[in-house]
């Protein structure tokens, strides 16, 4: 990569998408939410989740990403990577997750992850600006069954509300999820706005997401099987159409 284009990726990771643009994402999570705050003191844990949670915000592809245009090899498409922004998703969840994983979040862990991968294999790239642009009926429903399968789960596998193992990450790594979520879900869209406006309307749709949250608290906590269907029926239908499409 070229000296400008680690000049983007700094300015990504650290200020925009992720970084300071993260902390503000959180913030309105925390208001919405009404999130516990967690411990003063970072963790070795808690600090390698703020990196993969930063760096996973910086691959979302909301208007005016440093990242967007960074040019990579056509079968790999771009920086904003699907793999990657999955891995590091699913990477700063289990860091900071609850130690015991029980029968139902490991269904709405695969409820998450199952439609989204499947996104890739169904645009036939995995170059997150392009899954987000395309504006085929099949692949519009499927990315936006694929979200709120993830919108469902994200609470269910962060564990937000548990004060058992409290940790002050957690709150930026469900902001990180958020992120990438209303990015692939406004998809083109989001794209019409000068980013100042596109950045303000991911900080509304995550205070939104944040009071729904809070809604359906008591359902987080106790791990309800209600919210591990809320996951797992977009999930599958996402999958469902997408194979279907594929035919």
């Amino acid at each position: 990569m070229d000296p400008v284009g680690i000049l983007k990726t700094l300015l990504a990771v650290a200020l925009y998408p992720g970084g300071a643009y993260l902390a503000a994402v959180a913030l309105c999570l925390q208001s919405g939410a009404r999130l516990p705050r967690g411990a003063a003191a970072l963790t070795p844990r808690d600090v390698a989740a703020l990196v993969a949670a930063c760096i996973a915000a910086a691959l979302a592809p909301i208007p005016g990403s440093p990242l967007t245009n960074i040019a990579q090899a056509p079968a790999s498409g771009s920086a904003t990577n699907l793999i990657a922004a999955s891995l590091l998703a699913a990477t700063a969840i289990a860091l900071v997750a609850p130690p015991v994983w029980g029968r139902r979040r490991l269904i709405a862990a695969s409820a998450a992850i199952s439609p989204t991968l499947l996104l890739g294999t169904a645009a036939a790239t995995l170059s997150l600006p392009t899954i987000a642009s395309l504006s085929g009926s099949v692949l519009v429903a499927g990315r936006a069954l694929a979200v709120a399968a993830v919108a469902a789960a994200a609470p269910l596998l962060v564990g937000p509300y548990d004060t058992r193992s409290s940790r002050p990450s957690r709150l930026a790594v469900l902001a990180s999820i958020g992120v990438l979520g209303a990015a692939l879900a406004a998809g083109s869209w989001l794209a019409r706005f000068p980013w100042p406006a596109g950045a303000a309307i991911v900080l509304a749709s995550i205070a939104g997401y944040g009071l729904l949250t809070r809604l359906v608290r008591r359902l987080i906590a106790g791990e309800h099987a209600a919210l591990v269907i809320a996951s797992a029926a977009p999930a599958a239908a996402a999958v469902s159409l997408l194979l279907a499409g594929r035919t």
